[in-house]
């Protein structure tokens, strides 16, 4: 293994049968599902009436089934994206369960891959905790869910999963940028204010090809950036202009949206003290680790610089600046910090496991033990929260 700046960074995942491998994913995904369960309990069509928000997105999804068109007959400033996903969820029978289901798959998939993503810098301890404590800091914002920002999470681990793929991965550089260019546009379709974690990204991407792979020309990283992003884009823009209504799409979900956003003062403020309330304790918690990125990046003894730590020093204030944008400091609008900050929690307790955890341990964590922890972990989920999985 090797390490740069303090990042853990595997060059191979420990030697496990095929059989193990398999089991861990398993038991990953049973226990992010039934995380998910228990975040979005509040969402569940059986015990809870939609939010405001997210009603209105359920109703606009049951009027596009019904052949209405969007921006045309039923007008909003946001995105197409989140009123697709709710087309697609009410389904012939105009349920809320389908549009459950999908919140479910999409939360399931984004806490998966975000333990991909730790685990394979810092390890299997500190990918738990920090899978853990962002579903703690989740249950804080989320409220009724069914919000651009709570699709936008996995949009957002695409993105970071694709950095460390381009990290791990040697002059195989086509498919990180790829995917950083779709699921930007993706994120762009749902709200535009909830593309900040991945312009870091995507320029942490630019800064690694250009300063690590010496053969890779200038524009090919740019090249398949777009390719991704037109990937989405065209199919996008092409649905509108059959349907007569792309221009109307500009005008109410970008030129409307921006001037809609900027329309207050006091931004800054009306973002940061609501973080304050909601966040409490954490925020100082961020803080304190924000920090000590920041001296970790500056200092001397680590002589280069990886893409990972880079994000992590400055995925979190462009965070703050993005939902501070319209100054209204909505709660759900800081689902969009929680991937930063989960950054910051992985980078944290990597720093605790370096120095208090004994490396044997450590390494029978990652081989012998693991799924042991998983069972054991999963076991305590369920019967903790035994009343909401029943329930649902």
């Amino acid at each position: 293994m090797k390490t740069d700046n303090g990042i853990f960074i595997e060059d191979k995942e420990p030697v496990r049968s095929k059989l193990n491998y398999w089991l861990e994913i398993g038991l990953v995904l049973l226990i992010v599902f039934a995380i998910s369960m228990v975040i979005l309990s509040a969402s569940n069509p059986k015990t809870n009436p939609p939010g405001r928000d997210g009603g209105f997105f359920l109703y606009v999804g049951k009027a596009i089934k019904s052949g209405a068109k969007l921006y045309v007959d039923i007008w909003d400033s946001k995105g197409p994206m989140i009123f697709w996903i709710n087309a697609l969820g009410v389904g012939s029978d105009y349920s809320r369960w389908g549009v459950f289901f999908i919140q479910l798959c999409f939360q399931t998939t984004a806490l998966f891959i975000a333990y991909w993503v730790i685990k394979r810098l810092y390890g299997i301890l500190p990918a738990l905790g920090t899978v853990l404590i962002g579903t703690l800091l989740l249950n804080l914002v989320i409220g009724p869910g069914n919000s651009t920002e709570e699709y936008s999470l996995l949009f957002t681990w695409v993105a970071i999963a694709a950095l460390v793929l381009l990290m791990t991965t040697e002059k195989k550089i086509f498919w990180p940028f790829f995917l950083m260019g779709g699921s930007i546009i993706f994120n762009f379709l749902l709200r535009a204010n909830n593309i900040g974690t991945q312009i870091i990204v995507i320029l942490v991407a630019f800064f690694h090809v250009y300063t690590k792979e010496k053969n890779t020309k200038f524009w090919q990283p740019i090249a398949y950036l777009i390719v991704g992003a037109l990937t989405v884009t065209i199919p996008v823009s092409l649905y509108f202009i059959i349907n007569g209504s792309f221009g109307a799409m500009i005008d109410a979900s970008i030129i409307y949206n921006f001037s809609y956003s900027a329309a207050t003062g006091t931004t800054f403020s009306n973002s940061i003290l609501p973080a304050f309330n909601i966040f409490e304790n954490w925020f100082l918690v961020f803080i304190v680790i924000w920090l000590l990125t920041i001296w970790h990046l500056f200092d001397r003894k680590h002589k280069e610089l990886t893409p990972f730590l880079l994000l992590t020093v400055f995925a979190f204030p462009i965070e703050i600046f993005m939902s501070s944008i319209s100054g209204r400091g909505y709660k759900h609008y800081f689902i969009c910090w929680i991937p930063a900050c989960m950054l910051l929690i992985a980078y944290g307790l990597s720093i605790v496991q370096r120095e208090a955890i004994n490396p044997v341990f450590r390494k029978k964590c990652e081989t012998t033990h693991i799924l042991m922890i998983l069972t054991l972990l999963f076991i305590i989920i369920t019967v903790t929260s035994f009343n909401t999985l029943y329930g649902t």
